[in-house]
């Protein structure tokens, strides 16, 4: 069985109760399936896809599962800034990701904003995009319950 047949598996139940989460589980799929093709720049690619997955994540919480309304000028004005204060919103609702989780993503937000943003493109290396990998992975779960078996 595929990777992303597997995940779709494990998940079926949540993604048929939260349809917002069905995106979020199949960009850790198809993190997975990058990582496994030759591309000079898989890493590259992967932190990118990583790095929205997760952003997605955060707002998709806030609107469904946060338990507070926001209008669209709140998100806008709250994804705006930075991404810091996305993160301080959710750490209000949510419980269970630990201080040294959020320095994580805080890092790998930054090393995907200076591929994007700078001259230079930064070098990320395969313990990088797996440890990220593993951080969002971590997120996910603990946000919606969404489950990665290991392949």
């Amino acid at each position: 069985m595929r990777y992303a047949d597997k995940v779709k598996q494990a998940n079926k139940q949540i993604g048929e109760e939260k349809p917002w989460t069905v995106g979020l589980y199949e960009g850790i799929a198809a993190v997975k399936l990058i990582l496994r093709q030759k591309f000079e720049q898989r890493n590259r690619i992967a932190i990118v896809l990583l790095d929205s997955t997760l952003e997605i994540a955060l707002k998709e919480y806030l609107v469904h599962e946060s338990g507070r309304y926001y209008t669209p000028s709140d998100l806008t004005n709250l994804f705006q800034t930075n991404r810091h204060n996305v993160q301080n919103e959710v750490k209000k609702f949510a419980k269970g990701i630990d201080e040294a989780t959020w320095k994580k993503v805080i890092f790998y937000n930054n090393l995907r904003n200076r591929l994007i943003h700078e001259r230079a493109g930064a070098g990320i290396t395969d313990k990088e995009v797996n440890d990220y990998l593993d951080t969002v992975q971590k997120v996910l779960n603990r946000l919606f319950e969404l489950r990665f078996d290991d392949e």
